[in-house]
């Protein structure tokens, strides 16, 4: 899942557990009025506004790795190729992957128009840095992009294309963050937002050249588009026959997806500090990493890879 905006303290004096239980409720109604295509006008709103956070600069200020799954991009250099951060939401993990070392050009790819201006705000800072608002998918298609909304909070880090992921696991997700990302109140209403958009094929765009840096040549892919990683990858056949390296998230437990990179050639790997280590047992880890066969002596070469 993309990361939240910093959450605050929990109050110790609310029993949370009933909080969580109530707020729960009220997701699981909305889900549940989604799927029988039941929505009412009131559940419903509009997008967010578009305004960058104040997250951004105290992490460049303070050279933070706040984000340690994106510790093993620094043994990626320049020469190697570009970088690809799909599904960037207010640019976390790039900035994660600049502060700890890589110089190698790193390009998001966002589906989402409200988080433009925090990406914008990373392009500023960032000569190498560069990003497109465009949703990705296996073709070019109309789709809607939802974001839950409790009581007026995008809770953007949830942002997904056609709802897949309104079930159980995500609704307690949501509901798991009251007290800090939510406050707690008397009444929780729920809503969705949603936006008309249209997909793209990540091969397609890569060839329109509409980035400010090189993407000829692709080092890595970050991964992390909310239970559509399938349909991306669907439509980046061409980008893969260069065997990148790539971070998804869910690791290895998507049958599907370890299929369809197992046909590639890829094999699966755990984070192991900064490097990664092949694993062929199921991970519970948040995200994974996928190495293609013929790259593994390389990425021994540069320390990447742990023995």
């Amino acid at each position: 899942m993309s990361d939240l905006s910093s959450p605050s303290r929990p109050d110790r004096s609310v029993d949370h557990g009933m909080e969580e239980q109530r707020l729960l409720s009220e997701i699981k109604a909305l889900y549940a009025r989604f799927h029988a295509g039941d929505l009412k006008p009131i559940d419903l709103v509009g997008p967010d506004r578009e305004s960058p956070r104040e997250w951004m600069a105290t992490a460049i200020q303070n050279r933070a790795d706040h984000q340690p799954d994106a510790s093993v991009f620094r043994h990626f250099r320049r020469e190697q190729g570009t970088i690809l951060d799909i599904g960037a939401h207010w640019g976390y993990t790039a900035l994660a992957m600049r502060l700890t070392g890589t110089d190698c050009p790193i390009a998001s790819i966002e589906a989402s128009v409200t988080n433009r201006a925090n990406l914008d705000a990373l392009r500023s800072w960032d000569a190498q840095y560069d990003f497109l608002i465009q949703a990705l998918g296996d073709s070019k298609s109309s789709h809607a992009l939802y974001t839950p909304v409790v009581n007026g909070i995008y809770i953007s880090g949830l942002t997904n294309i056609d709802g897949d992921i309104f079930n159980d696991h995500h609704a307690r997700h949501l509901a798991s963050i009251i007290g800090t990302y939510i406050p707690y109140s008397a009444e929780y209403n729920v809503q969705l937002s949603r936006v008309e958009i249209a997909t793209d094929t990540l091969d397609a765009v890569l060839q329109s050249h509409r980035f400010r840096i090189p993407t000829e040549k692709i080092a890595a892919i970050k991964l992390d588009v909310e239970h559509h990683e399938l349909q991306v990858l669907a439509g980046a056949r061409q980008t893969l026959r260069s065997r990148p390296f790539l971070m998804i998230e869910g690791g290895n437990r998507s049958a599907s997806i370890a299929r369809v990179l197992g046909e590639e050639g890829y094999v699966y790997a755990d984070r192991d500090g900064d490097r990664v280590r092949l694993n062929d047992a199921m991970s519970p880890e948040v995200n994974g990493y996928w190495l293609h066969r013929e790259r593994l002596a390389e990425y021994r070469q540069m320390g990447l890879l742990a023995d």
